[in-house]
């Protein structure tokens, strides 16, 4: 019991780092005009790899998890739950 508070404990302090440094980063100077202008493309090209990117993941992690449903409910040791198919989606989110 004692790994899952560890765990938990690990994480909410990992998103207390990644809070404190994205506000770091805000107050940074933004740069040039050009800087700023180049900035945004780079930003917008990555989100179009990204949206991209997830309209193929997405299938990928539907598919596994009803693998490992399937697996888990009609296997031959039937030792695993299907919840493990929800927590590979979890997971993937």
């Amino acid at each position: 019991m004692s790994y899952i508070y560890l765990t938990l404990g690990v994480g909410v302090l990992s998103l207390l780092f990644a809070l404190y440094r994205a506000s770091w980063i805000r107050k940074q100077d933004p740069g040039t005009e050009r800087m700023q202008r180049i900035g945004k493309h780079i930003a917008d090209g990555a989100m179009a790899f990204l949206r991209a990117e997830y309209r193929v993941l997405i299938w990928f992690v539907v598919a596994v998890a009803a693998i490992l449903a399937i697996a888990a409910t009609f296997g031959p040791e039937q030792e695993a739950s299907p919840m493990v198919a929800l927590s590979f989606v979890v997971g993937a989110l």
